[in-house]
Formats: structure tokens, C-alpha cells, sequence
């Protein structure tokens, strides 16, 4: 029996209508006792579920929260009246995927995307899962912590804490105090190895910075969830933590 948790990394996926599609989402969600998350509205997302659909679906369940994949343009004012228009609107952060997107964490455009959305106090979620393509972009872990050195006022989430990089920034999140990290898709991709393990040893190293979150699993969502639910309650000595107070944390800090 899972308790009531909070999964920091959720995906829409299409069901024939943006209606339908996002009360599959919620419906699924309450099915498992999940209470909120963080959903992440992709580019991919806005001919078949647009953001307005969904911002006003989720009027009212206030535990359910927003980041927006942003389109990245070369003027800086154009950058700032979107961002304003998206905070308005109750968009809760910004979502930044380097490989989709083919820009690495020092590109002009991030920073001045990052440089705008911390006058709005918006939080920052970047994709950290390195699938053998950052060479192409020339990404690297570093950039992360330089990043968020860059920019101490904004709080950031790595998400899917490094992928198989997932010591390299756990060490880098001890040098930062504008850092949490979401467990998602790692757990579950490097499940057989020893990355799972690394993660679990993470999580216990570093207890107040790590979000669960799961990618919404491609698989039978109730079973992976039951199954992650399962490792992490015989596994680790923080789940309070991993699967609630963190991510309140994080939406209150």
C-alpha cells in the first residue's frame, strides 16, 4: 500500500482529446495516492494538449504544478514578455532539455532565459540525463554547478539526478545551496546496475536535496511506481523525505 507521495517529474500523454488526456493524468495520479507533481509541458505538447487546457484543468488542485519547456528566441525583449505572460498565467517554472533543444547549459540564450525568469522568482528544471549525445553540444556535468553558481538567486532542479553522472552530482549539489534533484527515469533506465544503487546512496548522503519523481513511466504506471515505492521503503532511511517534505520544500522555498 502506497502512502500519500508527490512525483516531481510528470508527462502528458495524448488520449484522443487535451481533456481527456489531462484527466487521465490526475485520475492516475489519485488512483496511486499521489497528491502533486510537477508536470512538464513539452513543445511537443502544444498542438494536441495547449498549455491554457491545462492551466485551467488544474485550477483548484494546487498541488499540481507547471514547468514549461521554453522555446528559446534571440531577443531579449520578446524572451521577457513571454516569460511575464507565463507567470501570470500560473506557470510555476521553466524547463530547459539541452539534447532536444541543442543548446548546452552556457549558451547565451540560457542565461539570458535564466537572467529574466529569476525576476520572477520562476525555478529552473534542466534535463541531466546524458544519453551519449552531449559531445554534440558540447555539454558537460560542469556546466551544471556553473550554472547555478551563475545564478545563486534561482532554484534549480537537475532532473533525473546526473543519469549514470549521478556521484558526479551529488558531489556537485554539496557545493550549492540553489540545487534539488528528481530521481526520475535513472531508477528505472540503470535499473539492473549499479546506478540505481549510486542513486539510493545519493539520496541517503545528501537526504534534504532529492525529489522523487518518476518520467510517468512508460510501463504500467501503478506497478512502477509500487516497485520504486517498494525499493526505496526497504532501501532507504529517508522516504519522509524523498517522497514529501522535499518536494513541499521546494515549492515553498
Amino acid at each position: 500500500m502506497i502512502n500519500s507521495l508527490f512525483d516531481s517529474h510528470l508527462h502528458l500523454k495524448f488520449s484522443g482529446s487535451a481533456e481527456k488526456s489531462i484527466m487521465n493524468l490526475l485520475r492516475t495520479c489519485e488512483l496511486n495516492n499521489v497528491s502533486g507533481g510537477f508536470i512538464i509541458h513539452m513543445d511537443s505538447d502544444d498542438s494536441e494538449i495547449p498549455l491554457s487546457k491545462l492551466l485551467s484543468s488544474l485550477k483548484g488542485k494546487d498541488n499540481f504544478l507547471v514547468f514549461k519547456n521554453f522555446k528559446f528566441k534571440e531577443k531579449k525583449r520578446t524572451v521577457a514578455k513571454i516569460v511575464e505572460e507565463y507567470y501570470q498565467s500560473g506557470i510555476f517554472g521553466l524547463k530547459i532539455h539541452p539534447r532536444q533543444q541543442g543548446l548546452n547549459l552556457k549558451s547565451k540564450y540560457v542565461c539570458q532565459l535564466i537572467e529574466i525568469a529569476q525576476e520572477f522568482e520562476m525555478p529552473i528544471n534542466i534535463c541531466s540525463f546524458d544519453d551519449g549525445s552531449w559531445g554534440r553540444i558540447d555539454l558537460t556535468t560542469s556546466q551544471f554547478l556553473w550554472l547555478a553558481d551563475q545564478f545563486p538567486k534561482t532554484k534549480f532542479i537537475w532532473s533525473h539526478a546526473g543519469g549514470h553522472h549521478v556521484l558526479d552530482f551529488l558531489m556537485m549539489a554539496r557545493r550549492t545551496r540553489n540545487v534539488f534533484l528528481d530521481t526520475s527515469f535513472t531508477q528505472s533506465y540503470f535499473r539492473q546496475s549499479t546506478v540505481k544503487q549510486n542513486l539510493n546512496y545519493a539520496i541517503e548522503s545528501l537526504p534534504d536535496r532529492y525529489i522523487f519523481g518518476t518520467d510517468f513511466e512508460s510501463s504500467d504506471y501503478g506497478s512502477s511506481l509500487r516497485d520504486l515505492y517498494e525499493f526505496y521503503k526497504v532501501e532507504n532511511s529517508n522516504c519522509e523525505r524523498l517522497f514529501k517534505s522535499n518536494f513541499l520544500d521546494f515549492v515553498s522555498l
